[in-house]
């Protein structure tokens, strides 16, 4: 009688490969921030901004994530997953655009510093433009990293809608709802946008020993679209930070 080894069939079975979700090419990435874009106009428009503001700070906004992400998967050379080359690209675009932004100003001022990252990104997507990828991971890891930002997402946009009821764009009657540091920082981010670090706009021949990176940022998007008092800095820098 012959014998059978069902273990030895099952042995191929298990050396399947796994489903796997997540190896993108830049033309996918490019998709999803088109998309992103609609998304977060939409969304300051939800918030408050006017029409203009809302898709003009979005296209800012898209516009540095882009290039942080394509700058960091030129870094990391296709072993970035998708959502690390996002998470990383969306800090690495703003930090960029906002450090170009203070350097540019100390020799010529011009609103338009903020691009020269984007220019940066483009010249390196054209140059390693076949390496400009995210590797595949298993379907299973795919969507324990999804769902937690997912998730975080939709925690930190009910929080943000309760509390920016408390600051609205259009005051009406007595302006006393803004607590006085939104003012200060807002003051600050106008600042160094326009003179940098090394002066100020409260005390002349002062500089800035505070923490002025953020703010910079929302001074910096603001005098760039000429956005409304405000905006950037209680729509679109909370609505970005998360």
């Amino acid at each position: 009688m012959r014998r059978t080894y069902p273990a030895a069939v099952s042995t191929a079975a298990q050396q399947a490969p796994a489903p796997v979700r997540g190896g993108v090419s830049i033309r996918h990435i490019g998709a999803f921030l088109v998309l992103g874009w609609l998304a977060l106009s939409v969304a300051f428009i939800a918030l408050g901004a006017r029409p203009r503001d809302g898709v003009l700070v979005a296209l800012v906004v898209m516009i540095q994530w882009a290039a942080g992400t394509v700058i960091w998967l030129a870094i990391r050379r296709g072993a970035a997953s998708l959502i690390e080359a996002l998470g990383v690209g969306s800090a690495l675009g703003a930090v960029l655009a906002v450090l170009s932004g203070v350097a540019g100003n100390a020799l010529i001022t011009s609103r338009w510093w903020w691009l020269f990252p984007a220019l940066i990104a483009v010249v390196v997507w054209r140059r390693v433009r076949p390496e400009l990828s995210t590797h595949q991971v298993p379907e299973s890891r795919w969507r324990s990293q999804w769902l937690p930002v997912l998730g975080g997402v939709i925690v930190g946009l009910g929080l943000l809608w309760l509390n920016l009821r408390r600051y609205p764009l259009t005051p009406q009657g007595m302006w006393d709802g803004y607590h006085p540091d939104i003012v200060f920082f807002e003051a600050l981010g106008y600042s160094v946008a326009n003179l940098g670090p090394s002066n100020s706009i409260f005390m002349v021949g002062g500089d800035i020993r505070y923490h002025w990176l953020t703010y910079a940022w929302s001074g910096q998007l603001s005098i760039a679209v000429d956005a409304a008092p405000f905006m950037v800095l209680t729509r679109a820098l909370p609505l970005v930070a998360l």
